[in-house]
């Protein structure tokens, strides 16, 4: 009998951090260790259906009697750290603390090693054997010649006191050794479990292979890549490139340039080559060039992985501007930007403005906008704020390049980024500001223009249907013109809740038509905001019949229960050029002035209307974008265009101020 020297107390102690899972990895990888390429795991189930026994089977070389005292010697001495023989092509040997093979007390009772080797032209058996309750000691049998039987081990693990689950199992081990599975695609490594193989296509984003060739003076070096991006991080591995000769032999390992980014960017690059047939790696003094061969410190070696390096920044571009897409998303989520007036054109320039900066930093180095809480996230973004509102983007770049280190190509592309950030929003909003102009002064020329006889339903109403946030920003549009009171409610019900049904609606006058029907919804207070607008010709005076239409509006929509949530406020306007000689809408102004709003005749509970003339309107818009005209010293004449044609006003007037329909009812 054989002894462990330490105690099985000390043992579990030291192993506390495994489970059942991570426990029969250990024995896959001890089987891979000993040159095996297949490994076979078999479970059997007890009466209640549940995993009482698993059996672990590769086909490598087994365990040579006479060094059973080395394979089972002191604990954390294991013979795998010393021993000289080729090594198998993963990182190194996996299990050189040798503490696999005892892992198996954190979920079952009993292991049993079943082994074949060969000595010299005979193939030998023998067993091992360990209680969990006695880790220190293992007993050996006798040990038995065998004719023709292919070398190889068994580990079987029985009385097993925890639940396994199979799915879960597989899972584990799929995500284990999917890197040595690909690293060893074409020399047929698999593992099978209860006879099916664990494939791990699925957890691939994407695969690429492709050549690169080098002349030299005296040598002609060909190289095989091939380089594989991973849904997720495998085990907590590193990325890392693998080098190996023509003849897929094992050379070296390191981790790539791309590790510990923050940024998900989970690779594994695949090099085979004739540079590593004869290549050195341990056994020469750094900086050292040999007289023969290549080492990492060779001009060759050094500009293959160069070459390497730059096409991993390559393929890190895209998948960088993705992750720094869902970033902001959850900025925005977590509401890391200042609160920010998204209905001011200003404040949504600045809040895009800033979004942009975040995603830039985070493309050039993720750690800084990604490893923090919400409240360093707060301040560090208030930061760059400060430094867009106050110029300094020069000293943001300074500050950048000091803390990141970055190379020359990541300097210059920062620097072109931050300016093509902060002058493409500028532009952005310059266009939109100027085309609002236009639109305006196309407007004014549908009201006033008498020569162009521009009517209401044509012209008029087409033109504020697509220039709606003259009554106000971010709405999306529900109705224009056509649809009665119940397809509005059915867009409407649908636009807030999903849902697409056809409507009914009980009321004398619920198949009037409203002019414009629009909806501002506000998650983060949780508030509906509508508005209706109707529109009158300039040529035709605002009287009490006016404003009957538009309070009928109101009356059909505060009687039907799915417009009239607690969270809704609605808004009624009547717009046209003057007023008709009767004092009906003066009165009402007189009526409403106590609520102390300009242009309100009418408000009870979350309804309101109110009646405007369009020089009014005008008037507003001129003083909400004054400070805007100002500060880009927008030339208001060169933004003019007079036109003699309605269909001229009417095609000029479709510039980017236009709403969007994004909405598809």
């Amino acid at each position: 009998m054989g002894k462990i020297a330490i105690t099985t107390g000390g043992i579990k102690q030291s192993l506390a951090n495994y489970n059942a899972l991570k426990s029969i990895c250990e024995y896959i990888w001890n089987g891979f260790d000993a040159k095996g390429t297949k490994i076979e795991i078999t479970t059997k189930k007890n009466d209640l259906d549940s995993i009482a026994e698993i059996s672990i089977k590769d086909n490598g070389t087994g365990i040579i009697k006479k060094q059973l005292n080395k394979k089972f010697r002191p604990f954390y001495e294991s013979e795998k750290s010393e021993q000289s023989y080729e090594r198998t092509r993963i990182t190194g040997i996996h299990g050189k603390n040798g503490v696999g093979r005892l892992t198996f007390f954190c979920f079952a009772r009993y292991a049993r090693w079943d082994t074949v080797y060969q000595d010299n032209t005979e193939y030998k058996s023998y067993s091992i054997n360990i209680d969990a309750d006695n880790l220190e000691k293992y007993d050996e049998t006798p040990e038995n010649t065998v004719i023709n039987k292919p070398t190889g081990t068994v580990v079987t693990l029985s009385e097993i006191y925890e639940s396994i689950d199979l799915s879960e199992l597989k899972e584990y081990i799929k995500k284990e050794f999917a890197c040595l599975l690909e690293l060893n695609k074409n020399s047929n490594f698999k593992i099978y479990i209860d006879g099916e193989e664990i494939i791990y296509e699925d957890l691939i984003l994407e695969r690429e292979e492709f050549q690169l060739n080098y002349k030299y003076e005296n040598d002609e070096i060909n190289a095989n890549i091939r380089y594989v991006q991973w849904k997720n991080n495998l085990s907590n591995e590193y990325s890392r490139y693998y080098f190996e000769d023509e003849d897929e032999k094992f050379k070296l390992s390191m981790t790539t340039t791309l590790n510990k980014k923050g940024d998900n960017f989970y690779h594994s690059v695949f090099v085979s080559s004739n540079l590593f047939e004869d290549f050195y790696t341990n056994d020469t003094i750094e900086g050292q060039i040999p007289i023969s061969g290549y080492n990492k410190d060779s001009i060759e070696f050094k500009t293959l992985k160069l070459d390497i390096d730059k096409f991993l920044r390559k393929k890190r571009k895209p998948h960088i501007k993705r992750y720094a897409e869902k970033l902001i998303e959850k900025y925005n989520e977590d509401r890391i930007f200042p609160d920010y007036n998204e209905n001011n054109v200003l404040d949504k320039f600045k809040h895009e403005q800033l979004e942009n900066i975040v995603k830039l930093v985070c493309q050039i180095e993720p750690k800084i906008v990604s490893s923090l809480n919400n409240e360093q996230k707060k301040t560090l973004v208030r930061l760059f704020d400060l430094a867009m509102q106050s110029g300094e983007t020069d000293n943001l770049f300074t500050i950048l390049d000091e803390v990141v280190e970055l190379d020359t190509e990541e300097r210059a592309e920062l620097a072109e980024e931050l300016q093509y950030c902060t002058l493409g929003n500028i532009t952005k909003t310059i266009k939109l500001v100027q085309d609002r102009y236009r639109a305006i002064d196309l407007l004014k020329q549908l009201l006033y223009n008498y020569e162009l006889n521009a009517n209401e339903r044509d012209h008029l109403q087409k033109f504020i249907e697509e220039h709606y946030w003259i009554f106000g920003e971010q709405f999306t549009l529900v109705t224009a013109a056509e649809p009665k009171f119940e397809e509005a409610l059915r867009r409407y019900t649908k636009l807030l809740m999903g849902e697409d049904e056809k409507k009914h609606i009980e009321h004398k006058d619920k198949n009037k038509e409203m002019d414009i029907f629009a909806v501002r919804q506000n998650i983060e207070n949780d508030s509906i905001n509508n508005i209706v607008v109707e529109l009158k010709h300039p040529k035709i005076p605002l009287g009490q019949q006016q404003y009957q239409q538009i309070y009928k509006y109101m009356k059909v929509i505060s009687e039907q229960p799915e417009f009239t949530a607690n969270n809704a406020t609605w808004e009624f306007y009547l717009v046209g050029n003057k007023f008709d000689n009767s004092g009906d809408i003066e009165n009402l102004y007189e009526n409403a002035k106590m609520h102390g709003e300009k242009s309100l005749v009418y408000k009870v509970k979350n309804f309101k209307i109110y009646v405007k003339t369009w020089s009014e309107i005008l008037n507003e818009f001129e003083i909400k974008h004054k400070f805007i005209q100002n500060k880009l010293e927008l030339q208001r004449s060169a933004i003019v265009e007079n036109s003699n044609k309605i269909e001229e006003v009417m095609e000029k007037a479709k510039n980017s101020a236009v709403e969007e329909k994004a909405v598809n009812f």
